[in-house]
């Protein structure tokens, strides 16, 4: 009979060769993204289409992507590069959940992200086959640390507002930069986007629609 000192002995070695336990592996080195909406294909003959998730490691929830041809030609707000930018309405966000960017999304590898500059505008669809009309606008911004893109459980890190004032309602209109904001938004899971006319502004049968392009962050990952 083999004694138990031997028997400790032999499995010992087995012991030692069984593989540890796996780990997520994140990093806190970061990657520049920005997502500017060009290299994006939509379908043929449609100018609105689905941003995929992910896009440059985000989902942008409640955005669909728009593409203009003749910019020059077109009353409204253009995009600030290329041909193409977000956009977000009410009717996006009765589909698709409420405006924002986020890491939390099925298989996300994205742990965090930091928000560095974007560009935005805004425009009333009048639904009555005349042309978008650029407005006035206040668009918030507001990010949160959190594993989910819940707000009640999530610690909020900052907000900001922006204002934007086209300087006439006909013709083709720039966006207007947000300027340096990382130190705002630094190390978040998600920022979520509302926008609203000024206070007391109301247009019978108007959508407002939001757009935002050439929108940077630095990415942080897990593998």
């Amino acid at each position: 009979m083999l004694s138990t000192a031997y028997l400790v002995a032999a499995l010992a070695p087995l012991t030692l060769a069984l593989p540890a336990p796996t780990a997520d592996t994140c990093s806190d080195q970061s990657t520049f993204e920005n997502a500017n909406f060009d290299d994006l294909g939509g379908i043929i003959g449609t100018n609105i289409n689905t941003i995929p998730t992910p896009y440059k490691g985000l989902d942008f929830q409640g955005f669909t992507f728009a593409s203009i041809v003749e910019t020059d030609l077109i009353p409204g707000v253009i995009p600030h590069s290329g041909t193409r930018y977000a956009l977000t309405e009410p009717r996006n966000q009765l589909i698709m959940g409420t405006s924002m960017l986020t890491t939390n999304f099925p298989d996300s590898t994205s742990q965090s992200f930091s928000l560095k500059s974007f560009y935005y505008g805004c425009q009333l669809d009048l639904q009555n086959g005349a042309a978008a009309v650029p407005t006035q606008c206040n668009i918030e911004l507001t990010g949160y640390c959190g594993n989910d893109n819940s707000i009640n459980d999530a610690t909020q890190k900052g907000s900001r507002q922006f204002q934007y004032n086209p300087t006439t309602a006909l013709g083709a209109q720039q966006m207007a930069s947000s300027g340096d904001i990382e130190q705002y938004f630094k190390d978040v899971d998600f920022i979520i986007v509302t926008s609203t006319l000024p206070a007391g502004e109301q247009v019978a049968g108007a959508l407002l629609g939001t757009f935002i392009d050439d929108v940077e962050y630095d990415l942080k990952t897990c593998s």
